[in-house]
This record gives C-alpha cells, structure tokens and sequence, in this order.
C-alpha cells in the first residue's frame, strides 16, 4: 500500500512538471505569435522611410505628386529639388537588383486617401486585376503638346505561348501572392509581354511588371527581356487613413539611336509615369484629371 501511493505521487509530480513545461511552452509560442504582427508593422515603416524620406512624406500629405525622370545625355525632369540626386531603390524580393545602369529611370511619390476596411481592400484587389481596364487610358505627350492614348488595348492572358484574351478575374477572397501574363499595346513601344505579379501583406499591396520580350521601336531594337520593369508599392497608413504611394519605372536603352529620338525624353516618361497615378488615384474614388501633367 505505502508503495503505491508513493509511485501514484511520484506519477502525480511527473504529470505536473509536464503540465507546467506545456503551460511554459504554451505561453512562450503565445508570445511569439503575438509578437509577429508587431515586427511586420516595423518592417513595413522602415520599408516606407526607406522609399520615402521624412521631407517626401511631409510633402505628399500636403497633396504633392512628386515626380522625377532621368534618360541618359539629358537633363533630369524633376518638381522637388530633393530629386536632383535621383536613383531607383534596389527593394525587398528584388531579382534585379542594381538600376545604375540603366538608361531611363522614373520615380513618383504621393499620397492617395483610402479609408481601408476588408471588403474594399478586396475590391481594390480585383480592380487591380482588371487589366482591360487599362485600355484607354491616356497621358499628356509633351512632344505633340495634347492628351494622347498611352495604353491602345490590355488584356490577361494563360500564357507566354497562347496571346487569346482571357477575361478579367473577380476573387471572393484576397490572395497574398498572385501573379498573371498580360498582354499590351503601348502606344510608342507597341505590344508588350509582361509578368505582373502583386503581393499583399499587413495592408500593403507590392505590385512588380517585367517585360519578357526584347523591346524595339521603328523597327529598332531598344533592349532585351526583362530590361522594362515598373515596381509599385502601397503602403498603408491607418492615421493618415490612405495609402503612400511609391512608383518606379527602369528601362535599360541599348541603341544610342533610340536615345536620340525626340520622342523620348524625361518629360514624356514623367507624363505616362503620371498617367498610371492618376489611373490608380481613380480605382480609388479619386478624380485626378486636372493633375495628368507632371510639371517641374
């Protein structure tokens, strides 16, 4: 009898140390896991200073587009002075990593008030995936000095190999990682194979186009696959209540006679970088019209 309930409390001890080790490691996890939205909401600020600077976000908030375009042997459009020294940010998840030497390169920064909530961040998702919806969409070309059709036609498709249109796609639930072929018809740089992939995480929304296909014009040929990318990034701001915005455009040149065509300057790329803002400014409710040309 005295030895069973001896081996029944010492059992009885070893059941409580494991207790209390899971209570300890329950706990410990508790905290981890309480602790990841914190540490995704500190990556997301210091993304957001690394992209724009304290000046910038001032800036921006006071409703100023800030707009800068450099084309190699031509003089930087810019409408902020900060911008003299400008450069293309090499950003999270980026394959290319260095833009110095590239021959065009674009930046525009601004502010677009959103008063976000789960059922519009989904329809500004499918907004985004609409890509018929680019077609039409104009910008101001500073060489013809008028509002000009920038994108002729736009449209997904399933794959590299088969370019028949394929419907816009509505989710009922937000993907954090998607990605989709599509099809458009510029209209200086003619039909244009991209990869457009968006990611979205704690609210923000990371938006990146790469061209798979060599780039010419006038039959002459300006570059080689992948070397056109736009990176786009929304950063949400929940006191500021709207998304910082951030756009990046690289394009290497590789034909020195391309560079010399009066079509292409700093001004015309800061236009057609302008017309997707305010494109996007309208998927949010905004009518941006009045703001189609960037000044300097």
């Amino acid at each position: 009898m005295i030895f069973t309930s001896f081996l029944n409390l010492t059992r009885l001890r070893i059941d409580e140390k494991i207790f209390y080790m899971m209570r300890v490691i329950t706990t410990f996890a508790a905290m981890i896991l309480a602790a990841i939205p914190v540490c995704a909401f500190s990556y997301d600020k210091t993304l957001l200073s690394q992209l724009l600077t304290p000046y910038e976000q001032k800036a921006v908030l006071e409703g100023n587009i800030l707009t800068m375009a450099y084309l190699k042997d031509h003089k930087i459009f810019s409408n902020y002075p900060e911008s003299l020294s400008i450069k293309a940010q090499a950003l999270p998840d980026n394959t290319t990593g260095d833009y110095s030497d590239y021959e065009l390169l674009g930046v525009e920064k601004a502010f677009i008030p959103f008063t976000l909530n789960t059922e519009n961040l989904l329809a500004l998702f499918n907004n985004l995936t609409a890509y018929s919806q680019l077609s039409g969409m104009r910008y101001y070309s500073r060489t013809d000095k008028r509002l000009q059709p920038y994108i002729l036609s736009s449209f997904r498709i399933d794959s590299p190999d088969n370019d028949e249109p394929v419907n816009d796609e509505k989710y009922d639930t937000l993907p954090s990682d998607y990605s989709a072929y599509v099809l458009i018809e510029d209209n200086r740089f003619g039909k244009l194979l991209i990869r457009n992939n968006i990611s979205v995480q704690n609210n923000n929304i990371a938006i990146r186009n790469k061209t798979l296909e060599p780039m010419s014009k006038l039959f002459i040929p300006i570059n080689k696959s992948g070397d056109y990318e736009q990176q786009m990034w929304l950063m949400y701001d929940d006191d500021a209540k709207g998304f910082f915005y951030y756009s990046m455009h690289a394009m290497r040149i590789r034909s020195g006679l391309f560079l010399k065509l009066s079509q292409l300057t700093p001004g015309n790329m800061a236009n057609r970088i302008r017309a997707l803002t305010v494109h996007l400014a309208a998927r949010m409710g905004h009518d941006w019209k009045d703001r189609i040309i960037a000044s300097p």
